[in-house]
Formats: C-alpha cells, structure tokens, sequence
C-alpha cells in the first residue's frame, strides 16, 4: 500500500510528512465501487431476461475483468476509479 500511496499521491502529505492520497479522494475510491455494484445488481437481472443466465454471468464476468485491467494498467486516479466501478 506504500508504493500505491507513493505512487497515486497528487501531492497531499499526511501529518508525517509521507505522500499520500487526500481523504476526499480515498473516499471517492472507496465508494465508487459500490456505486458500480449498486448500478449492476439493476441491470443484471435485465440482462439475464434478455439474453438469459448463462450469458448474462458471462458477460458480467467480462465486464468485472475489464474494470480489473483498468485498475492493473492505471497510472492516474480517474483511470483507477473508473477500473473500480466496473471491477
């Protein structure tokens, strides 16, 4: 997690000194993926209607790998955030 903090910090220093993230945005990081999980326990069972269960997981299964590589590939916050609500 040091590395992670080093790394994302937009210059914010914690009361040591250290780099890190500011509260705003480790609650923003924290929520989004509830927000994500929130927006697909909605669409999934439409999906699952519509193309049924099988391809439905299958494809939701898709979509949490992609929002995974998102969050593997990110270099910056907002790319990292938008990894967390798909994965």
């Amino acid at each position: 997690m040091k590395y992670w903090k080093q790394h994302f910090s937009t210059g914010y220093t914690d009361v040591n000194g250290k780099l890190t993230i500011s509260p705003s945005q480790s609650s923003l990081i924290v929520s989004i993926l509830s927000t994500g999980t929130f927006v697909g326990a909605l669409a999934s069972p439409l999906l699952a209607d519509k193309i049924g269960r099988r391809w439905g997981l299958i494809i939701s299964s898709w979509v949490f790998n992609f929002g995974v590589l998102m969050q593997v590939i990110s270099v910056a916050i907002p790319l990292f955030v938008a990894g967390r609500f798909f994965g």
